[in-house]
């Protein structure tokens, strides 16, 4: 398995990837928390509360901004008189999500290579979950969605490690291959995000074939990436007309093509959560609405009149940072546009520094750049572990890197 992994396995190793193989096995106590999780809190009775995380200023920044969100969410909730179930629960997400933050940073500080054994147990985990846990709560229509949504750590996993083993073309075909499966799924997303990791992944790897000094080549290449970029939009943006129109991806994918290709919005109208969260926000962009907040006012009716929402509905916060700016104010959305920041400073900067990593690091990023944008939080383990990696990779060197 040594062999295997190209890692050498020690106990903090296997108890990472055991955390890995427990994160996506849910229970709900005033809101939904893995089985991992519980098990990292107990850990802190022998390990401590480590605190190394706050010689690195980007993680000191993170810890930062995170208690801010959680100052945001207790002002809203009481500036809008939240009960108290809900106003714990909002405030308990971000208050683990900060409680994590030590753990993670030991975990990968000395080896950021560990990630990988992480994200392999989460991906067994994740399709592990599925079938064990929620297949039952869903119709068939969501149960094709949501397996493409479990397998998906499992294949970002998988081809981070081809990736790593040096089998580059391989885990770039692999993952492209899932993606494209996913289609006839009805997810369109990961063919988008993962079609954009793949042409950079490719990009960087034609740069590194052709230039003595990758690093520096790649930094000065940003107007050809933002071609790549427009060029593999547009050749998403085809290949799934194409195919929906022509009903190659079934017959729901074609009526779900068509209702939205003749809507007010478009393509885009498939996304009207996150119109509607804006429209929130410019209502109200300080304070927000406060945990699980209610359509009480049918300020959705006001967005669109033809919009059947109930007075008890939740207001859509449909995305990482719009729903943490809708339910905590601008205090929870300043925690999510300093994430963006340091995503774009990773791309732009520092994703080169370890060669073996580039695979999944470029994955990753695309899958989160694309939940803070347009996915419900959840799943904070995961997120730490992608976001620690960054501010760790961030705040090094080049010549401090040993590859």
């Amino acid at each position: 398995m040594q062999q295997f992994f190209y890692l050498n396995w020690g106990k903090k190793d296997l108890f990472v990837f055991f955390i890995g193989l427990l994160s996506m096995i849910k229970f709900r106590l005033l809101g939904t928390f893995a089985l991992s999780e519980l098990i990292i809190f107990i850990t802190y009775l022998f390990i401590g509360f480590r605190t190394e995380f706050t010689n690195n200023k980007r993680m000191n920044y993170l810890f930062l901004f995170a208690i801010l969100w959680c100052i945001g969410v207790f002002i809203s909730d009481r500036f809008n008189d939240v009960n108290l179930i809900d106003s714990l629960k909002g405030s308990f997400n971000v208050v683990f999500l900060i409680i994590l933050i030590p753990f993670v940073y030991w975990a990968l500080e000395d080896k950021p290579q560990r990630m990988i054994l992480f994200w392999i147990g989460n991906g067994i985990s994740s399709v592990f979950a599925f079938y064990f846990q929620r297949i039952d709560l869903y119709n068939e229509i969501d149960a094709n969605i949501w397996k493409v949504y479990a397998f998906y750590p499992a294949a970002i996993a998988l081809s981070g490690l081809l990736y790593y083993k040096g089998r580059n073309l391989i885990a770039c075909l692999f993952i492209e291959i899932f993606a494209f499966w996913s289609l006839f799924n009805m997810s369109r997303n990961v063919f988008l995000s993962m079609t954009c990791a793949v042409s950079l992944i490719l990009f960087i790897d034609w740069i590194k074939r052709h230039s003595v000094n990758s690093i520096i080549v790649y930094k000065r290449k940003s107007f050809s990436l933002l071609i790549i970029f427009v060029f593999a939009l547009v050749g998403v943006s085809y290949t799934y007309e194409y195919l929906a129109k022509n009903r190659i991806l079934g017959e729901q994918a074609y009526q779900k093509y068509i209702m939205q290709k003749y809507s007010k919005g478009g393509l885009a109208s498939g996304r009207s959560d996150a119109f509607q969260s804006l429209f929130l926000i410019s209502k109200n962009p300080i304070i927000g609405y406060g945990s699980y907040a209610k359509d009480k006012n049918e300020l959705i009716r006001q967005f669109d009149k033809e919009t059947n929402r109930s007075r008890n509905d939740l207001l859509p916060g449909h995305s990482y940072i719009l729903g943490a700016w809708v339910y905590s104010g601008i205090l929870g959305a300043l925690f999510w546009i300093y994430i963006l920041y340091l995503i774009f400073i990773f791309i732009k900067d520092k994703i080169l520094l370890d060669d073996k990593l580039i695979g999944i690091n470029v994955l990753l990023s695309f899958q989160m750049l694309w939940n803070i944008l347009f996915s419900p939080f959840a799943d904070r383990l995961n997120f730490l572990f992608f976001i620690t990696l960054v501010a760790i990779q961030i705040n090094l060197k080049q010549t401090e890197y040993e590859l």
